[in-house]
C-alpha cells in the first residue's frame, strides 16, 4: 500500500514518523522492542516504513543491538548513547556503522603493516594459495605467507582474499606477482611455492609453478602434504572393484538410515551403548573416512540386525523393504567383512599420519619421514592378510568367498586349445591378488614423496651434521652453496664444519638433535646466529618452504563464519578486513589501541586534524562519569580537550 503513495506524500509521511520517533520515551521504545503491536503509532509506523539505525529501535541491526548490551553494563557508553543516540543528521556522534566500518579498516590496515614489516625483516618467504566459492558464488583465492620470525620459528599468515581471479595458470601468476608488488614484496626472496596438485597449479611446462621459477628459479615447488597423501588412498581404492564397491555400500548404509528418523531410533536401539553410529564418508579426505570404516566395523552384528529388523517390519513400504533386504546382502559376504577391519586399520595410519601433516610447524624434513615410515608400515603389513582374513571370518561367521560358491563360467576354447593349461584360482588366492593392493599404495606412496626428497636431499647433511664426516659436509655444504649462490657466500662450508664442533661441545636435548627446524631455533635463542650467518640463511631458507595446506584451509573456515547467509552481500574490502581481523587475532589483540584511536581521529570528519590524550583514561581520576562525558562533549563538538578545560578556568574566573 505504502508504495503506490506519491513521492512527495511518501516523504512527508516518512518525516513525521521521524519526528514522533525522536520524541518517543524509554517505555514506548520499550514496548515497541517487546512487541511491535504494542508500542506507540509512530514507533511501529517508523518500522513500517524505514528500518534506519536509532537507539531503541526493535528492529536494529546487529553493530546498534551490540552497542545497545555493552550500554547496559557501562555507564559511560550508556550516557553517551541517551545524549547524542538519536540527534539525527549533521550531529556527530560516532555511533553509526559507517564509523565502525572505518574502524575496522584501520585496524586491518595495521595489522597488514605489521605482518609486512615482520615478513620484511625475515627477508626469505615462501607463498601458499587455492581458492574456494563463497555464499555469494564468488571464488575467492586466499594468500599465505610463510615465513621465519626472529625466534626462529615458522609462521604462517594470512594476507588476502582475491576475488575471482580465474583458474587458469597465466591468471593465478598474475594475481600472485601484483599481490606481491602491491605489498611491495620482492618475488626474488620467495623460496617456495604450495598448491595443489592440479595441473593449472603443479604443471612443470606452463602451470603457476613453472610461471613463478621462470622469474625466481629459487621459488621450489611442493604440493599438499595431506593432499597428497589423500590421493593415494583414493588411487588405491579407485584401482579396486571391490574396495569401489565397499565404500558405496558404507555411503549407502548412512543415507538408507538417515533418510528417516524411524530408521535412525531402530538403528540406536541395536547398537550397544556408547557405541558410535555410523558416519557418512568425506568427499573431500580420504583419511577422516577412518571413522565411517571404524564404526561399520566395531557395530557390523548390530549394523545387520537393525537392516534385519526394517526388513521383517511388514508396515515399511515394499522399496524400503527391498533397499534394506539389498543392503543386507551387501554385508552378508566375507568379502565385505574383510574389507572394513582391512581399511579401517590402514586409514586409521592414514588419519593420523594427515593430521599430524596440518601443523603450521612442519616441515619438509618432517613430511619425508612421516611418508617414509607410512611406506614401512605397507611393507610390514603385507604379510598380514592371514590375521585379516582371520578377524573378517570372526566378525561374518563366514568361511567361503563368494567366488567359490558361484557356479564357474567356462570359457569357449580356441582351436587347437586345451583346458590342461588354464590355471583355476580359489576365491581366497582371487580376491587376494585383487584387492590386497599394499604393492600399489607403497609405490604410490614412494612416487608422492620423490617430490619432498628431492628438496629435502640439499639440506638433508645439517640434519645430521654431527654424525657427518669432514669430507661429506665439505662436499654437500658446496653443492648447497652452488644452488643458492646469491644467498650464501664462500665461508659457509667454514661456517657448517665450525657449527658441527659446538653441537659437539655443548649439551643439547635429545627433541633438539637431528632437526633443522631445532638448529635454527637453537641459533635464535642463544644468540649465535650473528657467529653463523650463512648457516642461519640456510636454516632459514629451508624452514620456511611450506609443506602443509592448513592456514589455507583455515582460512576457508573463517571465510564461512565471516559471510554467512545473513552477510551475504560484504563489500569485498570489508570481508577482507574481518577475515584479517579474524584469522590473526593474535596480531589484532596486541594493536596498540591508543594510537589507533589518535590515527581515526587525525583523519576524522571534515579533515579537522584533532586528537584527544587518551593517558586520562588510564588514570582513575578521569573515570569518573562527568570526565567522560566532557570528553566526549569536546570529541563530539571538534573541540580539544585542553581548549575546553581553559573556556572553563575563564568562565569562573568571570563569575569571580
Amino acid at each position: 500500500m505504502l508504495s503506490g503513495l506519491p513521492d512527495n506524500p511518501r516523504k512527508a509521511l516518512r518525516r513525521e514518523a521521524d519526528d514522533s520517533y525522536r520524541g518517543c520515551s524509554g517505555s514506548d521504545l520499550k514496548n515497541g522492542r517487546d512487541n511491535e503491536m504494542t508500542g506507540c503509532g509512530s514507533c511501529r509506523m517508523h518500522i513500517i516504513l524505514e528500518r534506519v539505525e536509532k537507539s531503541g529501535s526493535p528492529y536494529n541491526g546487529n553493530y546498534m543491538m551490540a552497542l545497545e548490551l555493552v550500554a547496559e553494563f557501562d555507564p559511560f557508553l550508556a550516557s553517551h548513547i541517551a545524549r547524542y543516540g538519536n540527534e539525527g543528521r549533521g550531529n556527530v556522534s560516532y555511533l553509526s556503522s559507517y564509523t565502525c566500518n572505518e574502524f575496522i579498516t584501520l585496524m586491518a590496515s595495521n595489522v597488514i603493516s605489521n605482518i609486512i614489516k615482520e615478513v620484511k625483516e625475515a627477508k626469505y618467504f615462501s607463498i601458499s594459495i587455492d581458492s574456494t566459492p563463497d555464499i555469494s558464488h564468488v571464488d575467492q583465492l586466499a594468500f599465505i605467507l610463510r615465513y621465519v620470525n626472529n625466534d626462529g620459528i615458522p609462521v604462517e599468515k594470512f594476507l588476502c582474499f582475491l576475488p575471482n581471479t580465474g583458474h587458469k595458470s597465466e591468471q593465478l601468476a598474475d594475481a600472485v606477482l601484483s599481490t606481491l608488488n602491491c605489498y611491495g614484496l620482492n618475488i626474488a626472496n620467495c623460496h617456495g611455492q604450495l598448491y595443489n596438485n592440479a595441473t593449472n597449479t603443479s604443471g612443470v611446462y606452463s602451470g603457476l609453478q613453472a610461471r613463478i621459477k621462470n622469474i625466481n628459479p629459487y621459488a621450489v615447488y611442493v604440493p599438499f602434504s595431506a593432499h597428497s597423501l589423500n590421493l593415494v588412498g583414493v588411487c588405491a581404492a579407485e584401482s579396486c572393484q571391490e574396495a569401489c564397491s565397499f565404500f558405496s555400500t558404507v555411503q549407502h548404509l548412512y543415507s538408507f538410515f538417515s533418510a528417516s528418523t524411524h530408521q535412525w531410533e531402530i538403528l540406536l536401539s541395536n547398537l550397544k551403548p556408547g557405541s558410535k553410529a555410523i558416519k557418512r564418508l568425506s568427499e573431500t579426505r580420504w583419511s577422516s573416512r577412518v571413522e565411517a570404516c571404524h564404526n561399520l566395523s566395531e557395530n557390523w552384528n548390530a549394523i545387520i540386525k537393525a537392516l534385519n529388523t526394517i526388513k521383517e517390519d511388514a508396515t515399511e513400504k515394499p522399496v524400503t523393504h527391498n533397499e534394506a533386504a539389498g543392503l543386507q546382502r551387501k554385508l552378508d559376504r566375507l568379502e565385505a567383512a574383510f574389507m572394513a577391519v582391512f581399511w579401517s586399520s590402514l586409514l586409521e595410519r592414514f588419519h593420523i599420519t594427515s593430521q599430524k601433516l596440518q601443523n603450521v610447524y612442519i616441515d619438509i624434513q618432517t613430511v619425508v619421514e612421516l611418508y617414509n615410515s607410512l611406506i614401512g608400515y605397507i611393507n610390514s603389513i603385507q604379510d598380514l592378510f592371514d590375521m585379516y582374513e582371520e578377524k573378517a571370518k570372526e566378525k561374518s561367521e563366514i568361511e567361503d568367498y563368494d567366488f567359490d560358491t558361484k557356479r564357474k563360467r567356462k570359457r569357449k576354447l580356441q582351436a587347437e586349445e586345451t583346458r590342461e593349461v588354464e590355471v583355476e584360482m580359489c576365491g581366497r588366492d582371487k580376491f587376494k591378488v585383487d584387492t590386497f593392493l599394499l604393492d600399489l599404495v607403497c609405490s604410490e606412496l614412494k612416487r608422492r614423496s620423490n617430490a619432498y626428497q628431492e628438496i629435502y636431499g640439499s639440506f638433508q647433511f645439517l640434519s645430521n651434521i654431527t654424525n657427518t664426516s669432514t669430507a661429506d659436509i665439505t662436499v654437500h655444504a658446496k653443492k648447497l652453496r652452488l644452488c643458492y649462490q646469491g644467498d650464501l657466500e664462500e665461508s659457509f662450508v667454514n661456517e657448517c664444519l665450525h657449527f658441527r664442533s659446538y653441537l659437539e661441545g655443548v649439551e643439547i636435548p635429545e627433541n633438539e638433535k637431528k632437526s633443522i627446524i631445532r638448529y635454527c631455533s637453537l641459533l635464535r635463542n642463544r644468540n649465535i646466529h650473528s657467529v653463523y650467518p650463512n648457516l642461519d640463511i640456510a636454516f632459514r631458507m629451508f624452514v620456511c618452504t611450506p609443506a602443509t595446506n592448513c592456514s589455507v584451509e583455515r582460512s576457508f573456515s573463517a571465510l564461512k563464519r565471516v559471510e554467512n547467509y545473513l552477510r551475504a552481500n560484504l563489500s569485498e574490502e570489508k570481508l577482507n578486513s574481518l577475515s584479517l581481523l579474524t584469522i590473526e587475532k593474535d596480531l589484532t589483540t596486541s594493536l596498540d589501541y591508543t594510537e589507533l584511536i589518535n590515527k581515526f581521529a587525525a583523519q576524522s570528519v571534515g579533515g579537522h586534524l584533532w586528537s584527544i590524550n587518551l593517558e586520562m583514561f588510564a588514570d582513575e581520576e578521569h573515570l569518573k562519569l562527568s570526565k567522560n562525558r566532557e570528553i566526549i562533549s569536546c570529541l563530539v563538538h571538534e573541540e580539544s580537550y585542553e581548549e575546553h578545560l581553559l573556556d572553563q578556568n575563564l568562565n569562573e574566573k568571570v563569575m569571580d
